[in-house]
């Protein structure tokens, strides 16, 4: 298990309870389970936007959400079970 796995969970809970924009996923209290993996810079503010920005970045990457018409949304996943149907097919 991944050190951003209860991250990754949290920004898919929060997309798929409506937070769909990066504002409203800053405003939600999604930035607290953000804290302790941010660093304090040297003015002495923590960068939590960065890690929400990093993370949402890496699920794009990974194929499990998509940015569309400014709006992040997750991707439906495809079974294991429909996966092979579809590679018998071909």
């Amino acid at each position: 298990m991944s050190k951003y796995a209860q991250i990754d969970a949290a920004i898919l809970d929060a997309i798929k309870a409506g937070r769909t924009t990066f504002a409203e996923m800053q405003t939600s209290g999604l930035m607290v389970i953000l804290a302790p993996v941010c660093t304090v810079d040297r003015y002495g503010d923590s960068q939590e936007w960065r890690v929400l920005d990093r993370r949402l970045q890496a699920l794009r990457k990974a194929g499990r959400i998509t940015f569309y018409k400014g709006q992040w949304k997750v991707v439906a996943q495809r079974s294991a079970v429909q996966g092979k149907s579809d590679d018998q097919n071909h």
